[in-house]
């Protein structure tokens, strides 16, 4: 009776007429290197991980166990979240949830909410502008109207003698310079009807400084229709006191380019603008004025913020952070504080 070379844990000898043979027991796996000709030679121990919760999967997932091993597979009710949904799925799953339908959303009322598989989207709808904190990551959480220019739409009755100068609501209308305004209701509804100011002929003057013009009216002696008269330098302008006085770019829209929600200031060279309290000036340095973007304080407002319920929102000059708060884990992927779990001592 000669020895055998089956394997000792879990292999079993069995005598022929020749020789022998090797075979693994049951609930042994044969993992011998030459299972067809060798077999029984090493065997392992087959375990059901699913039944001695020897496994990671997900709790919402279902576990089947194999032959050398076991799977994991969310429900359809759930989306797989795992890190590796190839070779490792199973392992984080998330319950579908259609927050558009479910009003689980913090989409504006002016907004269209597009449900996705793992989230949703909002969309400002037409007419309205895209006013959020952070349009590119989060759109279509504050919607304005879309302001309506009834100058460039040509949809107010100034008079052609008139500048229609728009408005945060509604327009007004300004007489030309060298137009007297004559509308019926100039208080309320002013440029609705200009006429020619009268004015005298401008007094004759000489080029080589006799006959000097009206200095206290800022008036000089240049060529008028290739006559020296006396008229306004460059920039300037006759006012209602007959003296020429320094165009002002902040009454007439067409002259200046400040935002509409800036401040107009009139400089004795040209103008500058300054964005009204409440909005951050967006433009460069050199610039100031023309771009002015609302100020929001995301953690003042919850829907406007993705902090999760047991995390600190933290406001920023350009957004927002979230940490989860003492006693909690972070398992948030990417962008800290928006999944905390109570740690557990």
């Amino acid at each position: 009776m000669g020895t055998d070379d089956c394997a000792r844990d879990g292999g079993i000898c069995e005598d022929t007429p020749d020789a022998f043979t090797c075979r693994c027991a049951m609930n042994y796996l044969d993992v011998s290197f030459d299972r067809v000709t060798r077999p029984g030679r090493k065997c392992k121990q087959l375990i059901n991980e699913c039944q001695t919760g020897q496994n990671d999967c997900s709790e919402e997932a279902t576990c089947t166990d194999m032959e050398d091993s076991y799977i994991c597979a969310c429900p359809q009710t759930h989306i797989d979240l795992s890190p590796d949904t190839i070779n490792r799925p199973g392992r984080r799953c998330l319950m579908r949830i259609n927050e558009c339908t479910s009003n689980r959303h913090d989409c504006s009322s002016n907004a269209d909410c597009i449900d996705t598989p793992e989230s949703y989207k909002c969309r400002c709808r037409d007419d309205f502008v895209d006013e959020s904190p952070d349009p590119s990551r989060r759109p279509g959480r504050i919607c304005r109207p879309a302001l309506l220019d009834e100058c460039r739409a040509g949809k107010h009755d100034c008079h052609q003698n008139a500048i229609c100068q728009d408005l945060p609501q509604g327009y007004t209308c300004q007489c030309m310079p060298d137009f007297l305004d004559m509308s019926p209701h100039r208080v309320t509804h002013p440029g609705r009807l200009c006429q020619p100011r009268p004015t005298p002929p401008p007094p004759e003057c000489r080029l080589d400084g006799s006959n000097q013009c009206k200095v206290h009216l800022n008036e000089v002696c240049r060529l008028v229709g290739g006559e020296p008269k006396c008229s306004c330098p460059s920039n300037y302008q006759r006012d209602a006191s007959g003296s020429c006085s320094v165009i002002n770019e902040c009454q007439f829209p067409q002259l200046n380019d400040c935002h509409p929600a800036a401040e107009c200031i009139d400089q004795v060279q040209g103008y500058t603008c300054q964005c009204r309290q409440g909005f951050r000036d967006m433009g460069d340095q050199k610039h100031p004025g023309r771009m002015c973007k609302p100020l929001v304080n995301e953690c003042q407002f919850p829907h406007l913020n993705d902090c999760h319920t047991h995390a600190t929102c933290m406001d920023l000059e350009e957004g927002y952070e979230c940490k989860c708060n003492q006693g909690f884990m972070d398992l948030s992927h990417g962008r800290p504080g928006r999944i905390c779990r109570q740690l557990i001592n």
